[in-house]
């Protein structure tokens, strides 16, 4: 479990939380309310779906596409949009106390890349990435 992150507050903007994505290589931040209680994840996922529009989504040609031009609305505005609207709102987590095994089955299950470590009330302590997971149960 990495212990060292950074969060961020629901009211805190889109080019702050690409900044961070940006500069510390990381894949996910985690999204807090005013008491620090984990609400959401932002990641670079929740960036990419939240720019393209849907009727996009459901084309099989887009040679016709500037290459940028579904980005070009979100970067003119990334310091006014909220970062609200580009978060999973069910964040996947576990407890400290959570078994490996139960670990590993949940990113199996959930599909997903990491699990946020929180207290009881909901405070981030950590997360578990699928790179550390490989780090430290299959290369330890």
């Amino acid at each position: 479990m990495s212990d060292s992150m950074e969060c961020m507050p629901d009211s805190g903007m889109l080019g702050s939380a690409i900044d961070v994505l940006a500069q510390t290589k990381r894949l996910h931040i985690p999204i807090v309310d005013g008491e620090g209680r984990l609400i959401g994840d932002f990641n670079i996922d929740s960036v990419l779906k939240g720019s393209v529009p849907d009727y996009i989504k459901m084309m099989d040609n887009l040679s016709f596409l500037p290459e940028f031009e579904p980005f070009d609305k979100i970067l003119k505005n990334e310091d006014k949009t909220p970062v609200d609207k580009f978060i999973d709102h069910e964040p996947k987590v576990c407890k400290r106390e959570t078994a490996l095994m139960e670990v590993v089955i949940r990113f199996i299950k959930d599909n997903v890349n990491c699990l946020y470590v929180v207290d009881e009330s909901m405070r981030p302590e950590g997360i578990i990435t699928k790179h550390e997971l490989i780090n430290n149960l299959l290369r330890s």
